[in-house]
């Protein structure tokens, strides 16, 4: 099974530098080949006139169900449902206001009726909430999530209960400086809308982004960003758990749950600009690193991720290198071994192994590596640009497993890689330092 993807695809009248305008297109794959559709031609200038990050559900019949919010030139936009009718797109316009809106997110409730969610202000409010708007079968309905203050809310994301409720996570707020914002969640428990779960997060950003799960048992899995560390929070019936994966991730971040329950994500760290993967065994998380090879490759938008029947990672996305021009559709499956990360790989380099253990807080880092032959070795800490700022270790080595205690107290935030090398080969293991 190959994810769907529905993206917004920029046509140029001669060059990048030229005036460029904008469909929607939803792709999907049959028989190996890759078939898009065109889902809204109204075209656009996309200086000013451009489609907000679509949502895409199927339902039973895997049939395609997309929200997206349109931006015009005087700033005013537009909240779109899109679905296939006798083999055409059919497109609605629900809702709009006078100002450029956020995202949408897109659900199917249990008889398939879409469920959205996305930021809303009236012309009298200067505060985003979320608003929940759903289709009971005759009309549209609406209302706001209110959760009786006045901050800001954003990044929702939704899904529908075997109970036919609707569970909300979003970020909100205090102030327009995202410098003392929360993550929240909010389910609706038949009669009304219940904040079950708040977390601060401190830093955040207008383009933040999160995913909300339900396990079996309707019980909430949250990833999300505190900047610049991507997290994964879950619910077990009773308690509320809150887990650092390890790594940073703040755009497009995509959840999935296994058929065990256990979280698998996608995201692009704001450094590297590229989708990561990293899933959660039984006992501790696991970085897998970029999925996309090339280090050129910009990808800031329009990534699909899903597991298949063997809970194998999938995951569809654009990316571009250059001008816009050389934009790409590009499909990656299979266990992501990466470039940045060897971590999850089959293929491991056998003549020795790398293991790291950060404190995030601390001043020391500990690495564990075993080598399997004599060899020469370099050991080495470089940063996110690839430069090297600490030498470990370098001369020739005997089999056997060695530890290194590494002072880096020195060294500021951000996402750091331990590079082991012997021979023409090398293995690197990332770490995230937040001071």
């Amino acid at each position: 099974m190959a994810p769907r993807l529905v993206y917004y695809k920029v046509i140029w009248d001669t060059s990048p530098w030229d005036t460029g305008w904008a469909k929607l297109i939803y792709a999907f794959k049959i028989n190996n080949q890759w078939i898009k559709e065109t889902v809204d031609s109204s075209y656009g200038d996309v200086s000013v006139n451009y489609y907000i990050r679509p949502s895409l559900s199927l339902d039973r019949d895997d049939h395609p169900h997309i929200a997206y919010v349109h931006r015009y030139e005087d700033n005013s936009c537009s909240l779109y449902y899109a679905n296939k009718v006798n083999d055409a797109w059919s497109l609605q316009i629900l809702d709009g206001m006078p100002y450029p809106g956020s995202s949408a997110k897109l659900q199917l409730d249990t008889t398939d009726y879409p469920c959205i969610v996305w930021g809303y202000r009236t012309p009298a409010d200067t505060i985003w909430r979320i608003k929940y708007i759903h289709w009971d079968g005759d009309s549209w309905n609406a209302e706001i999530v209110y959760d009786s203050n006045d901050y800001w809310d954003y990044g929702a994301s939704l899904v529908i209960d075997h109970k036919n409720c609707p569970h909300i996570a979003y970020y909100e707020s205090p102030d327009p400086s995202y410098l003392h914002d929360s993550v929240k969640y909010v389910y609706w428990n038949g009669v009304e809308w219940v904040f079950a779960w708040a977390e601060s997060i401190g830093s955040g950003s207008e383009h933040g982004s999160l995913w909300l799960c339900l396990n079996d048992l309707d019980y909430p899995v949250i990833a999300y960003c505190r900047w610049p560390a991507l997290y994964c929070a879950y619910y077990d019936g009773s308690f509320w758990h809150n887990e650092f994966t390890g790594d940073a991730g703040s755009w497009e971040i995509r959840l999935c749950l296994d058929s065990l329950g256990l979280p698998h994500i996608v995201y692009i760290d704001q450094c590297g600009q590229r989708p990561e993967y990293c899933y959660r065994d039984s006992s501790t998380w696991h970085l897998c690193g970029y999925i996309e090879p090339d280090p050129d490759v910009v990808t800031l938008r329009s990534v699909s991720f899903c597991l298949d029947e063997d809970d194998s990672p999938r995951v569809v996305y654009i990316g571009g290198v250059g001008s816009p021009n050389r934009e790409l559709m590009k499909y990656a499956k299979g266990t992501f071994t990466g470039i940045a990360e060897n971590k999850k790989s089959s293929s491991m380099i056998k003549e020795y192994q790398l293991r790291v253990y950060p404190d995030i807080t601390c001043c020391y880092l500990n690495i564990e590596y075993t080598l399997l032959k004599k060899a020469k070795i370099e050991l080495a800490l470089y940063d996110i640009a690839g430069n090297k700022v600490k030498p470990i270790e370098l001369g020739f080595y005997l089999p056997g497993d060695y530890q290194k205690r590494v002072e880096i107290g020195n060294l500021g935030s951000g996402v750091y890689f331990v590079v082991l090398k012997q021979d023409d080969k090398q293995v690197s293991k990332k770490f995230l330092l937040i001071r």
